[in-house]
């Protein structure tokens, strides 16, 4: 973890440069990391030219919409809690889902996802849950 001026100071300049090599190339540059990143957010999206963003938490405050307006180039994966496919019932994970997509839809640029990473011990059940609500809502 970084604080806000440490991520400036180090971590802005190299998104910079990645950044600017993959549009130099044609191709996106995306940052991955779960959690509360409004933070660093100005530092990575405008100053680091960061394209993409993934495993977006919206358990952590990681609002689409918000981000959308204050980002709009801003492409994002994720935003489906890593949690609730590991703990909750089919019926939270399909809830959730269809709630990432109806957000996901408002701004287009979210390729909805799990927030982190599907763990092993998730169920079967949950992980059809999951792609079941995404080919019914999408």
């Amino acid at each position: 973890m970084y604080s806000p001026q440490v991520f400036k100071e180090l971590m802005t300049p190299r998104l910079k440069t990645i950044s600017d090599k993959c549009e130099e190339l044609g191709v996106f540059h995306f940052f991955g990391s779960d959690g509360n990143i409004w933070p660093v957010a100005d530092y990575m999206y405008l100053d680091g030219g960061v394209h993409g963003h993934y495993e977006l938490d919206r358990n952590a405050g990681m609002d689409t919409i918000k981000l959308n307006e204050k980002y709009p180039h801003l492409t994002m994966a994720g935003n489906i809690a890593s949690k609730t496919l590991d703990v909750g019932t089919p019926e939270n994970v399909t809830a959730e889902t269809k709630a990432c997509l109806e957000k996901a839809k408002q701004t287009n640029k979210v390729i909805a996802g799990c927030s982190n990473i599907i763990i092993s011990e998730t169920t079967e059940e949950n992980v059809n849950a999951l792609l079941n609500a995404i080919a019914e809502f999408r």
